[in-house]
C-alpha cells in the first residue's frame, strides 16, 4: 500500500496541482508515520496485543487509502488529500515496528529474528517492485493528453471557474487520442490498490489468529524456574524437632 501511495504521489493526479505540493504529500506520509510507529510499539510494549494493533492499523490504513484515491479526482481539495496522506502514513508506518515483532511471534523458534525481520523486509520489497512493472499493465495505467488531466494546473487556468472540478462535481479524464505527450492516469491503478487493501485487511481480521509462541515459551520458562527455585528453599529448610 505504502508503495501505491507514493507511486500516485507523484503521478498528474497530485503533481498536477502543484510540485511542491507532491513533495509535501511525500513528507506527511513520513512526518505522521513516525509518532504511529511511536505509539503502536508502545502499546504492544505494554500490551503484547502484536494481532489487534495491526489489524487495527491495516483497517485504517485502507481507509485512508480508499479516501485518498477518491479525493485526488477533484480540484482544490489539498487540505482532504493532505489528511487522507497523514492518516495512511500515520497507520500504514505504525505497522512496520509491530509486524516485525509479529513475525518473530509467529516463527518462533523455527528462525531467528533477524532472519524472521530480513525475509518480512525482502518481501515488502518485491512487492514495491512488483508494482513499479504494474505500471506496463494494460488498462491498470492510461496514457492521457494533458490537457486532458482532470488536475492539470494549465487546464484549469486557461477555463473559467464554472468548469472546475470541485468534490461534488468531478471533471472526468477524456482519454488522449493523437497528442505526441501524455502523461499517465494512475486513478485505475489506485482503485486496485485500495480493493486489494480492502480484501486483504477484511482477510486477516477474520482469518489471522496466529500464537504468540515466544512469549508463551518464555512464560513457561519463567514459571519452570519460579518452580525450581520454590523446590530448592523446601529442600534447604531445616526441619524442627
Amino acid at each position: 500500500m505504502h508503495q501505491s501511495v507514493q507511486q500516485c504521489c507523484f503521478s498528474t493526479y497530485i503533481s498536477a496541482y502543484l510540485q511542491a505540493f507532491a513533495g509535501l504529500c511525500g513528507a506527511l506520509l513520513i512526518l505522521c508515520g513516525i509518532p504511529g510507529a511511536l505509539i503502536a510499539g508502545l502499546i504492544v510494549d505494554h500490551t503484547r496485543r502484536y494481532k489487534e494493533v495491526v489489524k487495527v492499523c491495516y483497517l485504517m490504513a485502507s481507509a485512508a487509502l480508499i479516501w485518498f484515491t477518491v479525493v485526488i479526482r477533484y480540484q482544490d481539495e489539498e487540505i482532504l488529500i493532505g489528511v487522507a496522506i497523514s492518516m495512511f502514513g500515520f497507520f500504514a508506518l505504525a505497522m512496520l515496528p509491530v509486524s516485525l515483532e509479529l513475525g518473530v511471534e509467529c516463527t518462533y523458534p523455527h528462525m531467528s529474528e533477524a532472519t524472521s525481520a530480513g525475509l518480512l523486509l525482502m518481501m515488502g520489497q518485491l512487492v514495491g517492485i512488483v508494482l513499479v512493472f504494474a505500471g506496463d499493465i494494460p488498462g491498470l495505467v492510461t496514457q492521457l493528453d494533458p490537457m486532458d488531466a482532470p488536475n492539470n494546473t494549465c487546464f484549469a487556468n486557461s477555463t473559467s471557474s464554472t468548469h472546475r472540478s470541485s468534490f461534488f462535481s468531478p471533471v472526468t479524464p477524456t482519454p488522449a487520442s493523437s497528442h505526441p505527450s501524455t502523461v499517465p492516469d494512475l486513478i485505475n491503478f489506485s482503485w486496485t490498490m485500495s480493493g486489494l487493501a480492502v480484501l486483504v485487511s477484511i482477510s486477516m481480521t477474520v482469518f489471522f489468529w496466529p500464537r504468540y509462541q515466544r512469549i508463551e515459551h518464555e512464560r513457561a520458562v519463567s514459571l519452570s524456574s519460579e518452580r525450581l527455585s520454590g523446590t530448592r528453599e523446601t529442600d534447604n529448610v531445616t526441619p524442627v524437632n
